[in-house]
């Protein structure tokens, strides 16, 4: 007899609950792929039967796709990174790479900077200390980056970070960025969480900053749960300034945005050299801020010779990892080559404004959160579905697909027939009664069918012109 499952007392909490769900997730998309996509394979992925030799071109075409689609996945898992990685055009202020590193970072292993021990969950999975702790990923873009698609990114992001505001005057008027506002109203849209930065010119007042930037946002329907960055790295806009000045205005802008937007924290940005040299390497944090370190970087944010500053945690709560240029560099679908952070999980709940679900007053009995899973499985099995449908059936790779490619052709070709060999069952079902190949002339089904035809030929004769009788 089935007992109603003590599902209440399988988790600590939502982050181990999403965790379980993730890995339902995984067991039935393999399930769906082996199972119900495997009718298709010889079909979509292969040209048809008989199955087409290693030589054959349409073979050849699946084989690339997929090679292309492990390879991504091979480097998210087995090595930390992904074929999808992030331009803005270089920062004003100190490069946050160790010097003499080439472009690209260093090519040596990821290193495992959490001295923490990595969760049974994490070695399940495969993955990586630092990714254990950083699970989340996103982008910061600007005017710099004129084409972006937000849409076809939204599947490879976590967050989105835009410039808003900048401190700079320009005709008498402080500084907004134009792509702002539509981009940050496409984030609200496709529900993607958001975050809106200015960039510090600390050679002016930080009050009259803070209110400009204070003006866009709410402009812009700056609501719960949005971010905000304060950028901190202008070293030509802080010179002749001391460590004691430069703390004393990122506390007063700070000050004035928290209040007025009535926000938790704020994220604080800078670079270790600017933090260690400009701002005197204070022994904290600035008040209310959660901090985001640049470090160009493959291995990590601490690496030789910069070391990590007293203030900042290891892991840091926000890592930039690449300018999309140096370090670990992101080319992400609809955006490109831009500068890419990681974030832990605590910081995403913190920054984003997400409080821990209560989770066990979601569902009144398992099977209520059995058909939770359920509609979480199906959304996830659809996205999975789909790319592996496009690798397999189409020979498409990033979207891109020749209509007079051979894989294409034969894959509409074996389509056509499968469907030409469907609709000839359905018909002899349905117009001939028919069952199996097998099917009786003198049965009524047989004689219906074939009267209705009969007068439908009638109808089209009639219509016709007479005939001219032959000589």
């Amino acid at each position: 007899m089935f007992e109603e499952d003590d599902f209440t007392g399988l988790f600590d909490n939502v982050n181990e609950f999403k965790a379980a769900v993730r890995a339902v997730v995984k067991d039935e998309v393999d399930k769906t792929v082996q199972g119900e996509l495997k009718d298709f394979f010889v079909l979509l992925a292969r040209g048809g039967d008989p199955v087409p030799g290693p030589d054959d071109q349409h073979f050849k075409d699946s084989h690339r796709g997929l090679d292309t689609r492990l390879d991504d996945i091979y480097r998210l898992l087995a090595r930390g990174s992904s074929t999808a990685r992030s331009t803005r055009p270089a920062r004003t202020s100190e490069t946050p790479t160790a010097p003499g590193q080439a472009p690209g970072g260093d090519r040596r292993p990821a290193a495992r900077i959490d001295p923490a021990p990595l969760g049974p969950r994490a070695l399940a999975c495969g993955r990586s200390r630092r990714e254990a702790f950083m699970p989340r990923f996103g982008p910061d873009i600007s005017h710099h980056q004129k084409t972006v698609n937000l849409t076809r990114a939204k599947p490879h992001v976590d967050f989105v970070f835009l410039k808003a505001t900048d401190g700079i005057v320009i005709d008498g008027a402080m500084f907004v960025d134009q792509t702002f506002k539509p981009r940050w109203q496409q984030l609200a849209e496709l529900g993607i969480p958001r975050g809106a930065y200015h960039y510090a010119r600390p050679n002016s007042s930080p009050a009259t900053q803070a209110a400009h930037f204070i003006s866009v946002v709410r402009q812009n329907e700056f609501r719960s749960g949005d971010a905000t960055i304060l950028d901190m790295e202008d070293v030509k806009a802080s010179k002749g300034m001391s460590a004691s000045d430069l703390r004393a205005w990122v506390k007063r802008w700070v000050a004035d945005v928290r209040q007025a937007l009535d926000l938790r924290e704020v994220i604080f940005y800078t670079g270790i050299p600017y933090w260690t040299g400009r701002m005197g390497d204070p022994p904290r944090l600035p008040t209310g801020c959660i901090g985001m370190v640049a470090r160009y970087h493959k291995r990590g944010p601490y690496v030789r010779p910069l070391r990590r500053p007293a203030a900042w945690p290891d892991p840091p709560a926000i890592w930039q990892f690449t300018d999309g240029t140096n370090g670990r560099v992101t080319n992400i679908p609809g955006i490109g080559k831009v500068d890419c952070s990681e974030m832990t999980e605590t910081a995403f709940d913190a920054v984003f404004g997400h409080e821990e679900d209560d989770f066990m007053a979601l569902f009144k009995n398992v099977n209520e959160f059995k058909a939770a899973v359920r509609a979480v499985v199906k959304d996830e099995v659809k996205d999975e579905v789909d790319r592996i449908y496009k690798a397999l059936a189409r020979g498409e790779i990033d979207g891109q697909v020749v209509a007079t490619s051979t894989h294409f052709q034969d894959s509409n070709r074996g389509l056509s027939r499968h469907i030409h060999d469907e609709v000839d069952r359905i018909y002899r079902a349905l117009a001939r009664g028919e069952v199996d190949g097998q099917v009786v002339a003198t049965s009524t089904h047989f004689q219906d069918s074939n009267r209705h035809l009969a007068k439908l030929l009638e109808d089209i004769a009639a219509r016709l012109p007479e005939s001219t009788p032959r000589p």
